[in-house]
C-alpha cells in the first residue's frame, strides 16, 4: 500500500519534469544554441583534427576536458545554458490547473528537476559534439591522453599550427584522462544547476526575466576572479570550478581550491537557490512568461 501511494506521488512528479525538459530542450532557441555551440566546436576542433591528421595519430575523446579548461569556451558554455534556461520555471498555457491537480510542491519541484535533466542532457550534447568535430580522426583505442593531445600540451605546437585553444600542460600531466572528463562533467552539472537555480528562484520571486541577469553576472564572475579579482575568489565561483586548472589538488594553496572544497560550495549554493525557488513557486502567480 504504502509502495503504491509512493508510485501515484512519484509518477506525476516524473511526467511534469520529462515535459517540461522537452518542452525546453526541443524548442526552436534550444537548436539556436545548439547551432551556435556546434560553431564553436567546429572552429576549435576542426583545427586539431587537421593536425591529428598531419601528425599521423588519432585523437582521444577527451578534447571537452580541454575546451572546458579555456575561460572563453567556458563562457561560450554557460552563456548557451543561460539562454536555454531563461524561461525558467517554464511556465505554459494552462499550467494553473496542472498544479491545481498535481499540488504546488509536486508543480514547483518538477520545475527543478526539469532544470537538473536540461542541464544533464545538455553537457552531454556538448561532450557528443566534442566527438563529431573530431571525427573521423577520434578514437576511443588510445592509450592515456593519446599522442595528438599529449603533444598539444606539452609542446608549442598549438601555437607553432595557429590553433585556437591553448592545451593546458598541467591537465596531462596530474590526470588520468577518464577522471578529468568525470569531474569536468560533474562540475560543469553541477555549476549549471546553480545557474539554472538561480534563474528559477529569482525569476519566480519577481515575476520577470531579472534572474537571466543574476546567472550573467555570476558567469562573468569566473571572468573577474582571473583578471580582477584575487584569485581566491575562484573558490566562490561555480563557473570556475568546470575548468581544472583552477584546481589545487595537493591543498596546499591558500588561493585555488580543492576539489572537495568547489563542491562544497556549488552543493551549498544550488541547495539555497533551490530552496529559494521552490519557496517562491508555492506562492507565485502561475502565468506564462517568455522572452520570445
Amino acid at each position: 500500500m504504502r509502495c503504491e501511494r509512493l508510485l501515484s506521488g512519484i509518477r506525476p512528479f516524473l511526467s511534469l519534469a520529462m515535459a517540461v525538459a522537452a518542452r525546453v530542450l526541443l524548442s526552436k532557441r534550444a537548436a539556436l544554441v545548439f547551432l551556435v555551440e556546434a560553431v564553436v566546436f567546429w572552429d576549435v576542433l576542426g583545427p586539431v583534427a587537421s593536425f591529428a591528421v598531419e601528425l599521423g595519430y588519432r585523437v582521444g575523446p577527451w578534447s571537452l576536458v580541454f575546451m572546458a579548461a579555456d575561460p572563453i569556451c567556458q563562457l561560450f558554455f554557460v552563456t548557451g545554458l543561460i539562454f536555454l534556461l531563461a524561461d525558467a520555471p517554464f511556465v505554459a498555457e494552462g499550467e494553473a490547473s496542472v498544479a491545481v491537480r498535481t499540488s504546488r510542491t509536486c508543480w514547483a519541484a518538477a520545475r527543478i528537476a526539469a532544470i537538473a535533466l536540461i542541464v544533464i542532457l545538455y553537457y552531454l550534447v556538448l561532450l557528443g559534439m566534442s566527438w563529431l568535430f573530431t571525427l573521423p580522426w577520434m578514437t576511443f583505442a588510445v592509450e592515456g591522453w593519446g599522442v595528438t593531445l599529449t603533444t598539444l600540451a606539452e609542446t608549442d605546437a598549438a601555437e607553432t599550427v595557429g590553433l585556437p585553444l591553448a592545451f593546458a600542460i598541467g591537465l596531462v600531466g596530474s590526470m588520468e584522462p577518464l577522471s578529468a572528463l568525470a569531474l569536468v562533467l560533474g562540475f560543469e552539472v553541477l555549476g549549471g544547476m546553480v545557474l539554472g537555480l538561480i534563474i528559477l528562484a529569482v525569476n519566480s520571486l519577481t515575476g520577470t526575466h531579472f534572474g537571466v541577469g543574476v546567472a550573467a553576472f555570476v558567469a562573468l564572475f569566473d571572468l573577474l576572479a582571473i583578471n580582477t579579482l584575487p584569485y581566491a575568489a575562484l573558490r566562490f565561483s561555480p563557473v570556475s570550478h568546470g575548468r581544472l586548472t583552477v584546481f589545487d589538488f595537493s591543498g596546499a594553496s591558500p588561493y585555488f581550491p580543492t576539489p572537495l572544497e568547489a563542491l562544497g560550495v556549488d552543493l551549498v549554493l544550488a541547495c539555497l537557490f533551490g530552496l529559494l525557488a521552490l519557496s517562491a513557486m508555492k506562492v507565485m502567480e502561475i502565468q506564462p512568461r517568455s522572452l520570445d
